[in-house]
């Protein structure tokens, strides 16, 4: 990798880490009474931050793996300079993907279900759901 080209991915990177750090900050100082207030049956409060988490999750995915081998390994100087390895919480990307794909997971799921139950964001306990319902 050019050293102009791998300056410019370790910035990237550091504001896309600002930006997850800044979300998650955000998230927990949410208080109760906020969590508490929804919109649609969604609390917009907190998952707007969770989407901003999850958002500079794969971007940071995206730069140190990009999305094929031949990528990857082009990538492996990013990756050295800035110690990550295989270890990091970003390089599993089911979650990214299934954040990305939303669209084809909810037409899959309604192609696919018995039922017309249907919970796209939860906070509590998957107990609060019945199956029977």
């Amino acid at each position: 990798m050019d050293r102009f080209m791998l300056r410019i991915f370790q910035s990237e990177v550091a504001m896309q880490a600002r930006f997850l750090l800044m979300d998650w900050g955000n998230l927990n100082t949410l208080s109760p009474e906020r969590l508490m207030r929804s919109h649609g049956g969604v609390v917009d409060a907190c998952w707007q931050p969770i989407q901003g988490i999850l958002i500079c999750s794969a971007n940071l995915s995206k730069m140190f793996w990009g999305d094929s081998l031949k990528v990857a390994n082009q990538r492996l100087p990013l990756r050295r300079a800035l110690r990550v390895t295989k270890r990091s919480p970003f390089f599993d990307r089911r979650m990214r993907n299934h954040f990305e794909h939303i669209d084809e997971r909810i037409e899959t799921w309604f192609a696919t279900t018995n039922h017309r139950n249907f919970v796209g964001r939860n906070i509590g306990l998957p107990e609060s759901f019945s199956a029977s319902v």
